[in-house]
């Protein structure tokens, strides 16, 4: 079972699935949260979803993107009690299977242009 498959596929591999219903509200506070840290830190953040975003810090003030990377999981842990990934890499690609390598709750770097939560 993974993350985005459909109820029904989910339920054929695992019959006794339980599923929760979602608490919509929460969810959008935190998400609000979640963009609201991302672009104190960035003035380039593109949305993926509500929990994904491409940051392109190649004219951070912040030279070190792994320092970068840090401190926004930490202040996203600090105020959603949600942990973050990040892949850091030069293009949207790599940087997004950067992220896949640091899951969960990690980060990998590739090349420093671009970064992936």
């Amino acid at each position: 079972i993974r993350a985005g498959m459909f109820v029904r596929d989910a339920k054929a591999l695992c019959p006794h699935l339980v599923i929760f219903p979602y608490n919509f509200e929460a969810y959008e506070e935190v998400a609000d949260q979640f963009y609201s840290i991302l672009h104190r830190h960035c003035n380039k953040v593109q949305a993926v979803s509500c929990d994904e975003a491409f940051l392109d810090v190649t004219h951070s003030k912040v030279e070190d993107p792994e320092l970068l990377a840090s401190s926004i999981r930490k202040e996203i842990y600090e105020t959603t009690g949600c942990t973050a990934s990040a892949g850091i890499a030069g293009n949207m690609l790599i940087a997004r299977i950067a992220t896949r390598t640091a899951k969960p709750n990690g980060q990998y770097h590739i090349t420093p242009e671009r970064l992936y939560l």
